[in-house]
C-alpha cells in the first residue's frame, strides 16, 4: 500500500470512527441509567452493563482515533515508519499489519517485558481489529 493510500484509508477510518462515537454519544445513557435507577435488581444490573460496555467503547474508540491521529501527523512530518525508541525503520510487515505502529518488533518487546499491561494499552482492539500478538 502506498503511503497515500495508507493515509487516505487512515482518515476514512477517523472518519468512521467519529461517526461512531457520535453514536454513542453520552447524553444517550441518560435513559440506561434512567433504567438502572428502577426498582427491578435484573434490569439495573442490565443496565449497568450496558452504560459500562458503552463506556469502554468510547475509551477504546477514542484511544485509536488518537493512535490514527499522531500516525498521519508522523506521516505530514515525514517520521512515519521510523521507531520512536531506536530511530531504526520499522519494517514494512509489521506497518502493513499495525499502521500506527510506532516501535520496531525489537522495541515493542522491550516495551512490553517492562511494563506487560503497558503493551495492551498501545494496541487496543477495536471493533474491526485485533490485537497484535508479538
Amino acid at each position: 500500500m502506498t503511503l497515500a493510500a495508507l493515509e487516505q484509508n487512515l482518515r476514512q477510518r477517523l472518519l468512521d470512527i467519529r461517526t461512531r462515537l457520535h453514536q454513542l454519544d453520552p447524553r444517550d445513557s441518560s435513559e440506561i441509567i434512567a433504567d438502572a435507577r428502577r426498582n427491578d435488581l435484573c434490569d439495573s444490573a442490565q443496565a449497568i452493563g450496558a452504560l459500562e460496555a458503552q463506556t469502554m467503547s468510547v475509551e477504546r474508540l477514542t484511544l485509536t482515533a488518537q493512535q490514527i491521529t499522531a500516525t498521519l501527523q508522523r506521516i505530514a512530518d515525514g517520521t512515519y515508519g521510523r521507531c520512536e525508541e531506536c530511530d531504526e525503520q520499522i519494517p514494512p510487515a509489521r506497518l502493513n499489519a499495525i499502521p500506527t505502529a510506532t516501535l520496531c518488533v525489537r522495541c515493542q518487546s522491550a516495551a512490553e517485558l517492562r511494563a506487560p499491561g503497558a503493551a495492551r494499552a498501545r494496541y487496543p482492539t477495536s471493533d474491526h481489529e485485533e490485537a497484535p500478538h508479538l
